[in-house]
């Protein structure tokens, strides 16, 4: 819609000439270049009058004429086409002397000023504020156009169609009569009354006569043609494609037919008619006059070609829409197309597959424009296609291109993360870090801050820094609910929890994640979890419940063997044996020909149980299997102290204590409870063998070496009944009363009492014996 100010110049030019005039005599500065300013304004010198006022305003800024300015420089802005600026100054007006009788002129300034600098916004709160204000000065009939041309401009027809049609009252004869009833057949398009917007389309076009009847033919061909590219705009080519059709056939050689044309093959290649679009384009090409060689294809040939090509890719035919792009990539194409060009065509050849070429293509669009804008598209695509290569380092070049020299380009944030998952692939954790750091730094507000944080913690976490990568997991769980890595992050923190003894918070943090319903592979692994922290706090009916549901809802997961052996061993630490020596059955014959180290606890614990059941030749034939099945087995100390109960019950004390001496070698059990038992034991098989003097040392060892107060006290209860075999009656009192006094909460304390009783009796009854 063509705008004029000439109404605002009438009315402003005259104002201030006189305003001039009536004020001859100067007495400061700041007169001076008000004069000065007015002088130019008067003259239409718009450049020199703004430059004054703008002097005038700094220099005296609480000066009348100050203010007064404002406004003038807002209306030689308007002249100047400056109308962002313009509408600033006359908002400053408004706000400096709200009382001034600029005040009307100078709110339809503002908001005429910002609708031509696009500002919808605040030429709508202006133009409103003008209509409320002052209902009845004339210029209500620009505010209701320019409203109505806002109102089409966020689609909203019912508005437009209703402030364009009272425009159209107020203004019965003016000059934008045919602009308003545009907008109104346009508002009739916008509302879908194609019927409507016809017949205001036609009535505009038989309106004009005489010497206009030309320009209203081409008039009317131009909105046929808007119509469909208002058509194409909306992404409704179907019908866009009709218009065209009905425009080239009425008019197949009018003064636009070429651009219909070339819109009508895209229109086709858009609603995948491609067979048409191919045709419609070789009419269209046949239809371009052959230029000069130095001058290459039309504008309006390239930018179809793009259209068409980018219209073809999208439909599905990567070959038509190759040779379309490889057009555009020709040499002597202008630069702005060839770079369209080049990169549609790596596209292209990336989706066929024929990564060597794509890469080529991209290679080359990064040489010919290095710091064009499509530099950091090509180099994003570059190292999509060298990753699909499985060229990592190169892939990672193309990455760190766009992060050390495209940080305002759009592919900024896709190519630092991707650049730093390559680090951390790399194992170059130091740089994976750096970068998803520098992310946080300086893209706290993007869409991807989740993904970048969810990085820095598996790079920190590969790095060795549990606890920095935990800081950032827990960031992820408190302020990222939504995240698609929420899950995950919760759940690594429930194993750190675990991990650090923490089982509360591991069973809080695994309820809040089981309770979000997470995707299967989340949910199985935060079920094996929880009754794995459930086993940490030996709670061992928790166990079996939990590991029940994993194995009856996982049957297929890898999670369900060990789930399997977790109910076993719930059943084993219930003193269930026999349902035990069940489960742990079972499990063999599914782990046969297996050999990872944790399974060895399959057969150890099938020992164990017969053990308990005193079925001593059956578990030792179970336990001797073990150290050769597992070689690596960190429990095998575990194996050799049962492999020495089974010989010790069958009497062979040597070969037993040969089995308890590997336990309390052994560098994983030397330290344990069990490495106590079995000092414990070696000193029982000599007891059992009478050999007093070895046992009392052996068992003396137990209290020396291993802090488990049951076994040393029970060590010193077993060293004084060799001390009252060997007739130390004195020493035996004082290994009783040592137990008595220190290991005062252990179930030994009432047969060391008993003892001690007997003794101290004993050598009571032999010292009268002897005074007498």
């Amino acid at each position: 819609m063509t705008r004029r100010f000439t109404h605002c110049a009438r009315i402003a030019i005259p104002l201030f000439v006189a305003l001039v005039f009536a004020q001859r005599a100067r007495a400061d500065e700041a007169d001076d270049q008000y004069a000065v300013a007015a002088g130019h304004y008067a003259a239409q010198r718009w450049e020199l009058a703004v430059e004054e006022f703008r002097s005038l305003i700094k220099d005296h800024p609480e000066h009348p004429k100050s203010v007064k300015s404002l406004f003038f420089l807002g209306e030689a802005l308007v002249q100047l086409g400056k109308y962002e600026e313009a509408a600033a100054e006359f908002n400053r007006f408004l706000a400096r002397d709200p009382q001034s009788t600029y005040v009307p002129q100078s709110l339809f300034r503002a908001g005429e000023s910002a609708f031509m600098a696009g500002q919808r916004e605040a030429a709508r709160r202006s133009l409103d504020d003008f209509r409320d204000k002052y209902p009845d000065d004339k210029l209500n009939a620009y505010v209701l156009m320019y409203l109505g041309e806002i109102a089409l401009a966020d689609k909203d027809a019912k508005r437009a169609e209703s402030l364009l049609g009272e425009a159209l009252e107020r203004f019965p004869t003016a000059a934008p009569r045919d602009e308003i009833r545009f907008g109104l057949a346009r508002a009739a398009e916008l509302k879908g009354d194609q019927s409507a917007a016809e017949k205001m389309y036609g009535e505009l076009v038989a309106g004009h006569d005489g010497g206009f009847a030309e320009q209203a033919r081409s008039r009317l061909a131009m909105m046929q043609l808007a119509r469909a590219s208002s058509l194409i705009a909306a992404d409704k080519f179907t019908p866009a494609a009709k218009a065209l059709e009905a425009y080239l056939k009425s008019q197949p050689s009018g003064e636009f037919a070429d651009r219909a044309l070339a819109q009508l093959a895209v229109c086709y290649a858009r609603t995948k008619r491609l067979e048409d679009a191919r045709d419609a384009f070789a009419r269209f090409s046949a239809k371009q006059s052959r230029p000069p060689r130095d001058k290459g294809p039309s504008e309006l040939s390239l930018a179809t070609t793009q259209q068409l090509a980018e219209a073809a890719l999208a439909a599905g035919d990567s070959h038509w829409a190759g040779e379309l792009f490889a057009a555009l990539a020709a040499d002597g194409v202008p630069p702005e197309f060839a770079v369209q060009g080049l990169s549609g065509l790596g596209w292209c050849q990336l989706q066929a597959g024929e990564n060597d070429k794509a890469a080529a293509t991209f290679d080359r669009l990064l040489d010919q424009f290095p710091d064009g804008p499509s530099a950091a598209e090509a180099a994003w695509a570059r190292g999509q296609v060298l990753e699909r290569l499985k060229r990592f380092d190169a892939a990672l070049d193309s990455y760190r291109l766009i992060v050390e020299k495209h940080a305002s380009s759009k592919r900024f944030e896709d190519a630092a993360l991707a650049a730093a998952r390559l680090h951390s692939q790399l194992h170059q954790d130091a740089q994976a870090i750096e970068l998803y750091q520098r992310f946080i730094r300086e893209r706290a507000d993007s869409a991807q801050i989740d993904a970048a944080r969810y990085g820095l913690a598996w790079s920190l976490r590969d790095s060795g820094k549990r606890s920095e990568a935990d800081e950032q997991f827990q960031k992820l769980h408190d302020n990222f609910r939504p995240s698609r890595f929420w899950n995950d992050a919760t759940f690594r923190l429930a194993e750190s929890a675990l991990a650090a003894k923490q089982s509360d918070r591991a069973e809080r943090l695994l309820d809040e994640l089981t309770a979000a319903k997470p995707p299967a592979d989340i949910r199985q692994h935060a079920l094996y979890l929880q009754g794995q922290s459930a086993a940490a706090d030996q709670k061992w009916d928790r166990v079996a419940a939990i590991m029940g549901q994993l194995a009856r809802d996982f049957p297929d997961s890898s999670l369900r063997l060990p789930a399997e052996y977790w109910i076993a061993e719930a059943a084993y630490r219930r003193g269930q044996f026999d349902e035990a020596g069940k489960r742990f059955a079972a499990l063999s014959d599914q782990i046969a020909g297996r050999k990872d180290n944790w399974l060895a606890m399959v057969p150890l614990r099938r020992a164990q149980v017969l053990a308990q059941q005193k079925q001593w030749a059956d578990a030792q034939a179970i336990a001797v299997r073990i150290e050769i099945d597992y070689p690596d087995f960190s429990e095998q100390y575990e194996a050799d102290y049962l492999l020495g109960r089974a010989l010790a019950a069958q009497a062979d004390f040597d070969g037993a204590r040969k089995r308890y001496q590997r336990v309390v070698r052994s560098a994983g059990g030397g330290k344990t409870e069990t490495a106590a038992m079995a000092q414990w034991m070696i000193g029982e098989s000599y007891f059992h063998q009478e050999n007093y003097e070895a046992a009392l040392r052996e068992y003396l060892r137990v209290e020396i070496l291993y802090p488990y107060p049951r076994w040393q006290a029970a060590a010193l209860l077993q060293a004084g009944k060799c001390q009252e075999s060997l007739d130390r009656w004195k020493d035996a009192a004082e290994l009783y009363a040592r137990l008595i006094k220190v290991y005062s909460n252990t179930e030994f304390t009432d047969e060391a009492t008993r003892r001690l009783h007997e003794v101290e009796s004993r050598t009571a009854t032999a010292a009268r014996k002897q005074a007498n």
